[in-house]
């Protein structure tokens, strides 16, 4: 029975500590690219082509012969960016995990 005492005591401020703080950055993002004009709504989780096809940027690459001429999306550079708000107490959790 000692030891079970003893256990639980060694053991309680792990347990304490261990609050797990989790903040979703999933929904709807800014896409853009330094290399065009280009500026849309995305959706994370997603990807450049779904949300350049949705924007009407590019013709829907998986119909015909649309991927040829697509190509050139895969040769730029794209920016996914979302701002987002945290409180001075979110930031005094020991372990934050965004995901």
């Amino acid at each position: 029975m000692k030891r079970l005492i003893l256990l639980l005591i060694t053991l309680l401020p792990f347990t304490l500590n261990s609050q797990q703080v989790v903040f979703h950055l999933t929904g709807q993002w800014q896409l853009h690219s330094p290399d065009t004009a280009i500026s849309v709504s995305a959706t994370v989780p997603g990807n450049v082509f779904i949300d350049l096809t949705k924007a009407g940027i590019i013709p829907d690459p998986f119909y015909g012969q649309n991927e040829q001429k697509v190509q050139w999306v895969s040769q730029k550079k794209w920016i996914y960016e979302k701002n987002f708000f945290i409180t001075s107490k979110f930031l005094k959790h020991k372990n934050i995990e965004l995901i």
